[in-house]
């Protein structure tokens, strides 16, 4: 009898300690992911370094920047910072897409599409919106997938809400499921590079000699290689989740943007801003964009030179001389910039 007792005794132990373990380790992994009934995505305000709380000059106008596929909102703070400095009126909100930077350590059910960012995006002004004010951003800025974000939710909310103006750095305004171009190449070359790094790694130069070999820029391995991060001394993960993002890509690239810039109110404008150097952009993709903008009064192209489909990072100068001109309502402007005009000048490129 005392056998069974002290096996008895020995299973009530098991059991126990079965149960904390299994209580424990995932309360352990929810450090790393959590999982929301209402998803809010990470996100921080940038303000002019020149204001205080209580000064005057506080900031009245707002404006949201979010990223593009693989990007987070850390790619945007050196760009936002020279803004807000030149422009102290604006407040700019920096946003992490879902399965993106900060967000993605949480779950988040599918599908992963644009759609379901801009209504995460939705969900976020609700969230920081108040009883007094809400929060509906004049300014947009979105670059790639973010660009197609930023149209979709200008579609989802009331007009009165619409973005003053909304600015598209290489977002494709098509879908073009049915047609290989290089720009999609370029990206899910880039996908499959880096599903095949194994994690941990113990460099980011190892994702840099990788991210070289597909023939990309010193300047874009140095932005892959910022969405990393270091889990342990010595061990590096990507700050993504990388099974979400051929979803995401597959529903940029299918996305058809025409029926939100039908729906738009005349008060919107949106900027097409095109990098000269792009992979997106063939001469059909051009002329079908130009068509575009001459039947729109409130739809405009711009080009900028010597930058390529990262246009934030490989000429911020370029495209923050197009952002003031845009926030100066067209004031403080190259001397070719009209907006108002037909033709060639609408898609004159940016001296830089």
């Amino acid at each position: 009898s005392t056998g069974i007792c002290i096996t008895a005794t020995t299973m009530l132990y098991l059991l126990r300690r079965s149960s904390f373990l299994k209580k424990n380790l995932k309360s352990s992994h929810q450090k790393h992911t959590t999982k929301r009934s209402i998803f809010v995505p990470s996100h921080q305000w940038i303000k002019s370094d020149n204001i205080t709380e209580n000064d005057p000059k506080t900031p009245v106008q707002t404006g949201m920047l979010i990223h593009g596929m693989l990007g987070s909102r850390q790619n945007w703070i050196p760009l936002a910072r020279k803004i807000v400095n030149k422009n102290p009126q604006l407040k700019l909100l920096l946003v992490d897409l879902r399965n993106h930077g900060d967000s993605a350590s949480t779950i988040v059910d599918g599908p992963h599409t644009i759609e379901a960012c801009a209504k995460d995006i939705v969900t976020l002004c609700n969230h920081i919106s108040t009883k007094d004010r809400t929060l509906n951003p004049q300014y947009i800025c979105g670059h790639e997938l973010g660009g197609k974000v930023a149209l979709k939710y200008a579609h989802l909310v009331d007009q009165n809400l619409s973005p003053k103006q909304i600015w598209l750095i290489d977002t494709f305004p098509f879908a073009e499921p049915t047609v290989t171009y290089s720009g999609r190449e370029v990206i899910l070359n880039l996908l499959e590079v880096i599903k095949s790094i194994r994690l941990p790694i113990s460099s980011k130069s190892t994702v840099t000699s990788e991210i070289l070999k597909c023939g990309l820029t010193g300047k874009v391995s140095s932005w892959v290689t910022s969405n990393l991060k270091e889990v342990s001394k010595g061990n590096y993960i990507w700050n993504f989740n990388i099974k979400s993002m051929r979803e995401m890509m597959e529903s940029y690239l299918n996305d058809n943007p025409q029926p939100y810039l039908l729906s738009l109110p005349p008060k919107t404008h949106v900027h097409w801003l095109i990098p000269e150097n792009s992979p997106y952009w063939d001469k059909k993709s051009t002329n079908r964009l130009k068509e575009m903008v001459l039947k729109s009064p409130n739809i405009f192209s711009h080009r900028i030179p010597n930058t390529g489909h990262w246009a934030h990072i490989d000429n911020d100068e370029g495209l923050l001389t197009l952002i003031n001109c845009f926030l100066s309502n067209y004031v403080d402007c190259p001397p070719f910039f009209n907006p108002k005009t037909e033709g060639d000048v609408k898609t004159e490129s940016v001296k830089t």
